[in-house]
């Protein structure tokens, strides 16, 4: 027992040298060990020098203890060593076999040499090859800025203050600067054993130089280190530290994450991060899996039926007096103005399972009614659970469900004003009215299109009418062919709602066409289609026949009376009788005139 005690203190005393050695101690704050091109660079290196030479005394007394012990001393200095470095790195099974491995090769030497000489040399051998292996091992995304484990996993108390060191090394081959490291505090004392204080701001590094493997990477490490209070409840256990690093590469802002890890020894009654695990495992959760709605697109103002899947994800424990309870999350703009989404038909949200199996799935349905002046969005439902296992009673869950309600597309139009309301062929009319969203939801998209056998044209794109708004028509359609029925043209608004569904309403117009004027004379052809054969069909309307009857019989008088004078002086038959050729060629003139 004395022996064992006398190693503790032995080993003790070589952590607490060689902390003193890097610059830090057991709760100050760690030696900021920049490396630059430049003076500062001489500065820091001759400043560590210096505080290595005045430790060397001391480094060397304590080494003297550690040999004191005999072999037991340096196997128990290297299982020590390979143990902080497996879990400060956080390595894998395959890796920390690796180190296992060369642990084990130097503890076997030690024990087969008698000679207390070489137990040093052994010891100090192995720890390089063990740093040798966990350089090669990327401990962070970039592969290349890594942590080295020069001063092995802390150890603190609960209420304790400890600086957490962080030495860095630059496997690149190029120089990295800029670098930024800030520590991932969480609220979670399962997660965050620390006091949140101004502490943790960030820290930085200005550069590091490219990685020259004929340097030594000790040499050119960087050192930060942050103060940390452990929390009084702070459970006992490892507790991994991760910390964000943002750095600067050939002119590229990078980021990556480290991790090292610090065991806490928290009071007896807080317990220990283990217990913790154990309790998660083992206590049953309650999930949902999905759901369903009956019909799948529920509408505002109508019933449906939900179907809830939930699932015991426990595989080893049931559970049991399983309350559901499903409320809608409140809507409104304030507290005073809330309203719930669903509400059940039953006057009841509550579903009651008595027991449900280790990986068992169960449904829960319910009827509910959607309020009717719900707006066109998902709406969330909670489902909240309590129920009891084995070991423990009124365990709780929360799970919620997204349902989207659908609203009625609905619109109105005004009265359809047409002018004028009868036209000729290829004229045009002008048509306008108005579309009324009289819906909860927008009407996107919509269109106006015209059907008819005696128009064309008219189409017109109205765009989006949010609810309550209105969209305006004034278009003009063309006379394609005269009417031969009441004169009845259809008006096509279409629209689409939120979901891309299109709507089609029909609105109902009456516009005349007819045919087109035609001028008898207007063109010379006198009336006579193309081969001068035949008469228009219509002709425009005539003058009065009784003048022109008058007319002719006057002329004729006339005539007939100056026929017989011309007789009566002698005229030769001939002439008289071209006379009435003359007389008939000029009546038929005449006549052609008043037609």
């Amino acid at each position: 027992m004395r022996r064992i005690k006398g190693m503790k203190k032995a080993l003790l005393a070589v952590s607490m040298t060689l902390a003193l050695t890097m610059g830090v101690g057991l709760t100050g704050p760690a030696m900021v060990v920049p490396v630059y091109a430049d003076e500062n660079n001489q500065q820091n290196n001759n400043q560590q020098n210096n505080n290595q030479q005045n430790n060397n005394q001391q480094n060397n007394d304590q080494q003297e203890d550690v040999a004191s012990l005999g072999k037991d001393g340096y196997i128990s200095e290297l299982q020590d060593y390979a143990n902080n470095k497996i879990i400060s790195n956080g390595l894998s099974k395959e890796q920390a076999t690796a180190i296992s491995n060369v642990m084990n090769s130097a503890i076997n030497a030690i024990k087969n040499s008698g000679d207390a000489g070489q137990w040093s040399i052994i010891t100090q051998s192995a720890k390089a090859e063990m740093d040798a292996l966990v350089y090669k091992i990327p401990s962070d995304a970039s592969g290349f800025l890594q942590l080295t484990d020069m001063y092995g996993t802390q150890t603190a108390k609960y209420g304790q203050t400890v600086n957490i060191p962080l030495s860095f090394v630059n496997f690149a081959p190029v120089v990295i600067t800029d670098v930024m490291v800030t520590p991932v505090v969480s609220n979670l004392s399962t997660e965050w054993p620390f006091v949140p204080t101004s502490a943790t701001s960030a820290q930085s590094i200005a550069s590091f130089p490219a990685y020259d493997r004929n340097v030594d990477i000790h040499a050119v490490r960087q050192d930060i280190g942050f103060n940390f209070t452990v929390r009084e409840d702070a459970k006992s256990g490892y507790y991994p530290l991760k910390f964000n690093v943002t750095y600067t590469r050939k002119g590229v802002n990078e980021k990556t994450e480290v991790v090292t890890y610090i065991k806490i020894v928290g009071k007896p009654e807080s317990g220990s991060l283990e217990e913790v695990k154990d309790a998660n495992t083992s206590k049953p959760r309650i999930i949902v899996t999905g759901f369903e709605t009956e019909p799948a697109r529920v509408k505002a103002g109508e019933t449906f039926t939900l179907n809830v899947h939930v699932q015991n994800t426990s595989s080893t424990e049931g559970v049991k007096n399983v309350l559901f309870d499903l409320q809608a999350a409140p809507e409104g703009t304030d507290k005073t103005n809330t309203y719930s989404a669903f509400l059940p038909t039953s006057g009841s949200s509550s579903v009651y399972v008595e027991s449900i199996a280790p990986k068992a799935t169960t449904d829960l349905k319910i009827e509910m009614s959607a309020k009717a002046d719900l707006a066109e969005k998902p709406y969330v439902l909670e489902v909240q659970m309590k129920y009891d296992c084995q070991n423990s009673i009124d365990l709780t869950d929360t799970a919620s469900v997204s349902i989207p309600i659908y609203q009625n597309a609905r619109c109105e139009t005004s009265n359809v004003e047409i002018s004028p309301e009868s036209i000729s062929v290829g004229e045009e009319a002008n048509i306008m009215f108005s579309v009324y969203n009289t819906g909860r939801t927008n009407l996107n998209n919509v269109w106006v299109k015209f059907k008819g056998d005696s128009i064309t044209g008219g189409e017109a794109y109205l765009g989006n009418i949010t609810p309550g708004g209105t969209g305006s028509l004034d278009t003009n359609v063309t006379g394609a062919a005269a009417t031969t029925d009441d004169g009845k043209i259809i008006a096509e608004i279409s629209f689409e709602n939120e979901s891309g569904d299109i709507t089609t309403i029909e609105k109902e117009m009456y516009l005349t066409v007819n045919e087109a004027m035609v001028d008898d004379f207007g063109d010379g052809d006198m009336g006579f289609d193309d081969g001068g054969m035949g008469m228009e069909e219509e002709q425009p309307k005539k003058a009065p026949i009784i003048p022109i009857i008058i007319g002719v019989v006057v002329v004729v008088a006339a005539v007939v009376g100056f026929i017989f004078w011309k007789k009566k002086k002698g005229s030769k038959k001939k002439a008289a009788v071209d006379d009435l050729a003359d007389l008939e060629d000029l009546f038929t003139d005449d006549d052609k005139e008043q037609k």
